[in-house]
């Protein structure tokens, strides 16, 4: 079994439209600087942001043939994927929404996770009195992948 933990860290930007961008702080995705065999894709329900409302954030983890991450209960040697925010004044995000996983078994253990692709949603709300205008969201995605 291959065991690899992950993090990316990714940027946002608030206005008239929402765009994002991959850094990876670890020269490859992971401990040792190797290929992750996850992908990590930051997806937006909304283009535009208005004062007062709520945007879902999901995280696309997409992983090679073979490879696996985990569920936030991710059974007896699993990691939960996490997401550590760096959020503006008045932007606040939610607790993952995990979707229902598959179960599997490695070396005699039981595993809750994801195979091939997945999509975890965390709501965004927006304050009412934000600024207009342009800001920052950043966030290091972290994973335990196992093929």
């Amino acid at each position: 079994m291959s065991v690899r933990v992950l993090g990316f860290i990714f940027f946002l930007a608030i206005g008239a439209s929402v765009s994002a961008q991959f850094d990876d702080p670890f020269g490859g995705g992971q401990i040792g600087g190797s290929q992750a065999a996850t992908k990590v894709k930051l997806l937006l329900s909304h283009d535009t942001i208005k004062p007062g409302s709520t945007v879902t954030a999901g995280l696309e983890l997409t992983m090679d043939d073979g490879w696996h991450t985990y569920w936030i209960n991710p059974g007896e040697a699993g990691i939960a994927t996490d997401v550590e925010w760096t959020l503006p004044k008045g932007v606040t995000a939610g607790s993952i929404q995990w979707p229902t996983p598959d179960k599997f078994t490695a070396l005699g253990s039981i595993g809750y996770g994801y195979h091939d692709k997945t999509i975890l949603l965390v709501p965004l709300a927006i304050a009412s009195d934000i600024a207009l205008g342009q800001a920052t969201i950043s966030g290091k995605v972290s994973w335990l992948e196992c093929k």
